[in-house]
């Protein structure tokens, strides 16, 4: 009986024993997860320290260097993206005639520069035509034109919803009226427009009439109206459109809308911050941009201008359209693009802040300062090449 009951506590003890390793190897964490904790503070410290040096996020190719230097030869992999950031190089198709193609390449592309400044960074749009009676949408296109045909969009709506899903943008420059936006779907699914049926006074087209920007530096879409501040126009360049600074963020009526068949477009969801251009010739104004975000499960971007009955090459219009297409296409940078599986992720807040004079060419004492200021997220996404 003794014998029995001495196997009996050796048992109790064992099992004793095995229950108190077993604690003691769970308040400790697995090696992964000192990884992931040695990873995690590792891309804090490097963001925090490419900050603290003076690094020039826009400088992708110092940013890009730099990091090489912290972490080659090493088993660490990483990738970096700047968001709130436009890519510098945008590839974008266009849906339309050859005649909207000559106008919109003269606005993007014009013949004595391919390129402008931004956050002194430069930009190139580039620009290809589409066959508008066959609609498609590749995903080698940032972002996509579609100008007056195909009438309706609806046979279309499927493939855009795919293609903005992968957080690319669509700008539609096209007269709208009832007919076309009730008998078009995706005018509801893509672009969120609906028709206001209140009848307006005055004439749109009217030479008195003006074009005033709404969004207001807290909306969320506001980096199109600071982005049409900030890009060069040709004529006087560095400068960017006193004119339209100096006379309270309102300009002449490039859009001049048609004033037998008025547009009143207003946002399906009634959401008025969506509209960023009014024209003031009609009680009540004029929508004459409307833009949408998170169109597709929280991707893509869409935008609607008013074309109007005019042809030309309004420099204005051709500004805004630059502006439009850096925001429909992402504003996000990758800097660097290696897959990681399972990354740890640290991100760092930074802004680009320039003061500069709205018209060089004058006297300093005379003239009038704006301050260009712009935030950024960075993020860093660190891993390791084996495992």
């Amino acid at each position: 009986m003794k014998g029995f009951m001495h196997v009996i506590e050796i048992v109790i003890i064992s099992l004793l024993v095995i229950v108190v390793i077993g604690q003691l190897f769970r308040s400790f964490p697995s090696q992964s997860a000192w990884d992931r904790t040695q990873l995690n503070a590792l891309s804090e410290d490097i963001l925090h320290s490419m900050k603290a040096a003076g690094v020039q996020w826009t400088d992708t190719s110092s940013v890009e260097g730099q990091l090489s230097l912290l972490l080659g030869g090493t088993s660490i992999i990483y990738d970096l993206e700047i968001q709130n950031l436009p890519r510098p190089s945008l590839w974008v198709g266009c849906l339309c005639t050859t005649t909207e193609y000559d106008e919109f390449r003269n606005m993007l592309t014009t013949t004595t520069r391919q390129w402008f400044m931004l956050n002194a960074m430069n930009y190139s749009i580039s620009l290809e035509r589409l066959d508008p009676e066959n609609p498609d949408f590749p995903l080698v296109y940032d972002a996509i034109i579609i100008g007056a045909k195909p009438d309706f969009l609806e046979g279309s709506q499927n493939l855009m919803q795919k293609y903005l899903a992968t957080g690319r943008g669509i700008v539609e420059i096209r007269h709208l009226d009832a007919a076309k936006i009730d008998n078009d779907a995706a005018q509801q699914t893509v672009f969120g427009l609906e028709h206001d049926f209140v009848p307006i006074s005055g004439d749109p087209g009217a030479p008195t009439s003006k074009v005033a920007f709404n969004a207001a530096p807290e909306s969320r879409y506001y980096n199109v109206r600071k982005y049409f501040l900030a890009i060069p126009n040709v004529s006087s360049e560095p400068d960017s459109l006193d004119d339209f600074i100096n006379s309270s963020f309102v300009f002449s009526n490039f859009l001049k809308q048609d004033p037998v068949n008025p547009e009143r477009v207003l946002p399906d969801d009634g959401n008025l911050e969506r509209i960023l251009l009014e024209v003031t010739g009609t009680t009540p104004h004029s929508p004459a941009l409307i833009v949408r975000d998170k169109v597709v499960k929280g991707f893509g971007r869409t935008a609607w201008v008013s074309a109007g009955y005019q042809t030309g090459e309004a420099e204005e219009k051709a500004i805004l359209m630059k502006a439009l297409l850096l925001w429909v296409s992402g504003e996000t940078l990758h800097v660097t693009g290696h897959e990681i599986k399972n990354p740890e992720t640290a991100y760092l807040i930074d802004v680009i802040e320039r003061e500069r004079y709205l018209n060089p060419s004058m006297n300093q004492q005379l003239n009038q300062k704006t301050t260009f200021f712009h935030p950024l997220k960075i993020v860093l996404s660190l891993g390791y090449a084996l495992k």
